[in-house]
C-alpha cells in the first residue's frame, strides 16, 4: 500500500479518470442502443484508456517523483524515516509537516520540533 501513497496523484487520477470514461461511454451508448456493439464500445474504452495512460505518465507520474525526491531530503533533515513514518500519515498530515518545514527553512531557526504533533491550533 506504500505505492498508493508514494505516487498519490497518480493513482488518483487514474482511478478517478477511468471512472468518467465509463461513464460517458455509458451515457453515449444509451443514446444510441441500436448501433451500438460490444466491440465498439470496448475499443472506445481501450483508446481512451491508453490516453489516459500516457496523460498519467506525463504529468502525474512525474510530478509525484519529484515531490517524493524533496520529501525524502525533508525527512532525511528532520530525522524522520521516511518509508515507516512518512509513508504512513495520511495527507493532510504530510502536508502538515510540509507546512513546518517550509516555515523552518525561511525562518532559518533550528529550534526543536515536535514533527509528527498534530494536535497544535496554531495553523502550523
Amino acid at each position: 500500500m506504500k505505492i498508493f501513497s508514494k505516487y498519490h496523484n497518480f493513482f488518483s487520477y487514474l482511478n478517478n479518470l477511468t471512472l468518467v470514461i465509463v461513464v460517458v461511454i455509458a451515457i453515449a451508448s444509451l443514446k444510441d442502443l441500436d448501433s451500438i456493439t460490444i466491440y465498439k464500445v470496448v475499443k472506445a474504452f481501450l483508446y481512451c484508456f491508453c490516453g489516459l495512460i500516457a496523460l498519467c505518465l506525463l504529468i502525474a507520474l512525474p510530478y509525484d517523483l519529484a515531490l517524493s525526491r524533496r520529501d525524502k531530503q525533508m525527512c532525511k533533515r528532520i530525522k524522520i524515516d521516511y518509508n515507516e513514518m512518512f509513508l504512513s500519515l495520511a495527507p493532510k498530515q504530510k502536508q502538515t509537516i510540509r507546512k513546518r518545514f517550509k516555515k523552518l527553512a525561511q525562518s532559518h531557526d533550528e529550534s526543536t520540533i515536535d514533527w509528527l504533533n498534530f494536535e497544535e491550533k496554531d495553523g502550523t
